[in-house]
């Protein structure tokens, strides 16, 4: 008991200390800590505990500027792409993925992509082909801020890795507890994109693959597990708002609609009234629907006698043993797995494109000698 009294008079301490100091920039320090709280409970305790670590960062650094440059610079450095060189010592035509030598790259992503035609594809010396890592880390945001990354800057990250030669497929590392739809649905409309390029994507879970993190990461070819701590899940939808500021908002904001705009601002206007089916049922019931749809369409699901399908689509988060047996992770692994999977889905696609090839090479070299044939018969 006395230890819990200290603690809690330190931490008392701590925030009149804090507040006296940092006051003006509560507002915003608020938002960034409580947004991903509204996103998902657990992937948002997580995030506490590091903006916990970071105020003491700050408290002994003196300056509230050293809060977001920190935590930026260290955003940057966990979302940058790592590439790794990939040498195959199989020596039999029966392929062995421990023979397959993993080594990390140096080159950057976008350098290597943009050079690798000039100066790597015409070497006269047999250079190793890549595989790609990129980062889904932390809350997905449609648009990115001083502290926080866009996920357009991922999707840019694919676009990359599709156009070069030099890169045979990517995992997608992911520790992330979701975050925005539109966030989520650009980032799953470009790893479609990327698919057409024909290389192999894996889903790679790190730690957390949440909400929208499982809305795009159905669309990966693959999904492997880290380890058994994994937790996936959280397919569902939801919409909080600050009861404060929808207060300030009744309170001080007047709007003025034209004639035949009525239903403008209907969701938020049915929040201030308390009147949340409407907001269900206009906004969060479709999303849900079509996160559902895309799940079911997507993964191959394993009901169970226990746990229907409905189930498995509530919202409700899953280590990896649950996500396993009902069908939303593949296998588990390390992420060097992950890459020597990688690396033997692009070498059987390319197998079998160079089969397909020399079939069709053999059934038109078929259909010409036919031709002749009706030609001379005829």
């Amino acid at each position: 008991m006395a230890k819990k009294k200290a603690t809690a008079s330190l931490v008392s301490k701590f925030n009149l200390k804090f507040k006296k100091r940092y006051g003006k920039y509560l507002d915003r320090i608020d938002a960034y800590m409580l947004r991903p709280m509204m996103i998902d409970l657990e992937w948002g305790l997580m995030v506490y505990l590091d903006f916990v670590m970071e105020m003491k960062n700050m408290e002994s650094m003196g300056a509230s500027g050293d809060l977001a440059i920190s935590y930026y610079r260290r955003m940057m450095e966990q979302q940058k792409p790592e590439l790794y060189d990939i040498y195959d010592e199989t020596t039999t035509t029966k392929e062995n993925p421990e023979n397959i030598q993993i080594i990390p790259s140096n080159d950057s992503l976008e350098e290597f992509t943009s050079n690798y035609r000039d100066n790597y594809k015409n070497s006269k010396t047999k250079l190793p082909q890549k595989v790609a890592i990129l980062n889904l880390k932390g809350t997905m945001l449609a648009e990115g801020g001083l502290c926080t990354r866009s996920i357009d800057s991922l999707c840019k990250e694919l676009r990359y890795t599709a156009a070069s030669d030099g890169i045979k497929g990517v995992v997608l590392n992911t520790h992330s507890g979701g975050g925005e739809v539109t966030a989520a649905q650009r980032l799953a409309n470009a790893i479609k994109e990327y698919k057409k390029s024909g290389k192999p994507i894996i889903q790679y879970i790190d730690g957390i693959s949440a909400s929208g993190a499982v809305f795009a990461g159905v669309y990966c070819d693959e999904i492997m597990g880290g380890g058994r701590t994994i937790s996936t899940g959280s397919i569902g939808v939801v919409s909080s708002f600050n009861r404060l500021q929808l207060e300030y908002f009744k309170k001080y904001i007047i709007s003025i609609y034209a004639d035949g705009s009525e239903d403008k601002h209907e969701i938020i206007k049915s929040m201030m009234e308390g009147n949340h089916e409407v907001v269900k049922k206009k906004s969060l019931n479709p999303i849900r629907q079509e996160f559902a749809r895309v799940v079911k369409q997507n993964r191959t699901l394993h009901p169970t006698d226990e746990v229907d399908v409905s189930k498995i689509l509530k919202g409700g988060m899953f280590k990896y043993a649950e996500a396993r047996k009902y069908g939303l992770v593949d296998g588990i692994g390390t992420r060097l797995d992950a890459i020597r999977r990688v690396n033997t889905l692009a070498n059987q696609r390319y197998k079998a494109k160079a089969q397909g090839a020399r079939t069709n090479t053999s059934v038109n070299s078929q259909q010409v000698s036919a031709k002749h044939a009706m030609l001379s018969f005829q």
